[in-house]
């Protein structure tokens, strides 16, 4: 007898099979709780034949779903469309599964919550923890030198996040950054402890960094209201201020 799952985990990747391989090995042997959602275009046929090697192995829930080579985003509200637990979250090609106690974790606390979203742990090899404070998030979303979300450690509730409008297909960039801005703004996060995701250094958001501080005053002038908003923008310019000063040195 088959149930719905509590976590879809959703992982987007175009013709880099590599790193979705690393991605898929890790996550083998998922609990029936969790499922993984693979999008991938029609087109990419080597990340297709490493999808049915796994689903023909039998040890996971793992769905398939292609999408149009539209963006990033695109294809990440197309992985939640046909998601079907409760929760999701997204990880990069590259990214694997931490601890499958830490997962447990995450999973137990999440069947007792009715939370709309939550943000839990990463390892990130490249720099430190991020700090699961109220503080820290306040910081990230208004742009204070050094704050950091990770979205791979963002959870939220399916039905909120096609309720918010899922990704905004206006950004290219930094649509997970509108996407938490959102959240912060209707109401806090669970925080949990669990160490559930290592996360690959950032790539996509490196190479388009210039584009990503254009969406971010965006996203600050359509999102944030009153002295959050005027504190987001000051930091802005801050930020661009001291960039600017680094080049001329």
């Amino acid at each position: 007898m088959s149930y719905e799952p509590l976590l879809s985990i959703i992982t987007v990747s175009a013709f880099d099979s590599d790193r979705l391989a690393r991605t898929l090995n890790s996550l083998i042997g998922l609990p029936l709780s969790v499922e993984h959602v693979v999008v991938i275009p029609e087109e990419d046929l080597k990340s297709k034949d490493l999808w049915e090697s796994h689903k023909d192995s039998g040890a996971n829930r793992i769905t398939l779903v292609h999408d149009q080579l539209s963006g990033v985003y695109s294809a990440m509200n197309t992985g939640a469309i046909a998601a079907k637990g409760k929760y999701i979250c997204y990880w990069n090609a590259g990214d694997t599964l931490n601890s499958q106690n830490e997962l447990s974790v995450l999973i137990e606390n999440l069947v007792k919550t009715d939370t709309k979203w939550a943000i839990c742990q990463g390892n990130f090899e490249w720099r430190e923890k991020q700090e699961l404070s109220s503080s820290n998030l306040a910081a990230f979303v208004t742009h204070e030198p050094n704050a950091f979300i990770s979205h791979q450690t963002v959870i939220i509730e399916r039905a909120t996040f096609k309720k918010i409008g899922m990704f905004d297909s206006r950004y290219q960039v930094a649509a997970d950054t509108a996407q938490i801005t959102k959240l912060f703004s209707m109401e806090p996060p669970k925080w949990e402890d669990a160490v559930v995701v290592k996360v690959e250094i950032p790539n996509f958001a490196s190479r388009n960094h210039r584009r990503a501080r254009v969406e971010v005053v965006l996203i600050v002038l359509r999102s944030l209201a009153g002295e959050q908003k005027l504190k987001a923008l000051r930091n802005i310019l801050k930020n661009e201020l001291r960039r600017a000063g680094s080049k001329l040195k």
